[in-house]
């Protein structure tokens, strides 16, 4: 009798550790792919991150320019973070000082439409684009300076 209850005992353990095992098992989430459309990159490549509220959505797969040389940032994120809606705005920024960048977004609000299309994409009206310092160091050389000056006397 004492055998049969420990191995009940045991069988009912073993069902117990099978059902936890096999929801540990999860499959890996679905992906949605959009686009972001930049007047500029700025050193955005394949496979850096795309994130949705600080949080890691997914990465950027490519980026291609388009035929009115503009930067078309296609990325994939996971489709819990989908739709994006038509005041959705995506920003390119950097992950430290001298760090690279990632892709910034906000897929907008719910009362917003939806964007639409084979692939919903942001127009490069919602995006903005960070100052780098080489920019801001840029605008110190001669050239800029004595242009400065001319406007100043004037």
């Amino acid at each position: 009798m004492k055998r049969l209850i420990a191995l009940l005992g045991l069988v009912i353990a073993g069902v117990v550790l099978a059902v936890v095992l096999s929801g540990a098992r999860a499959d890996p989430p679905s992906t949605a792919r959009f686009d972001v459309i930049f007047d500029d990159a700025r050193g955005l490549v394949a496979g850096q991150l795309v994130k949705i509220a600080g949080a890691q959505a997914g990465t950027i797969d490519n980026v291609v320019v388009t035929p009115d040389f503009k930067a078309r940032i296609e990325a994939s994120v996971e489709s819990r973070f989908m739709p994006f809606h038509q005041d959705a705005t995506c920003t390119i920024r950097p992950e430290g000082l001298i760090a690279e960048n990632y892709l910034a977004c906000d897929p907008g609000t719910s009362g917003s439409p939806p964007l639409t299309g084979t692939t919903p994409t942001v127009p490069v009206s919602h995006t903005t684009e960070p100052v780098s310092l080489l920019d801001l160091f840029n605008t110190f050389d001669l050239s800029t300076r004595e242009r400065l000056m001319v406007l100043l006397d004037e």
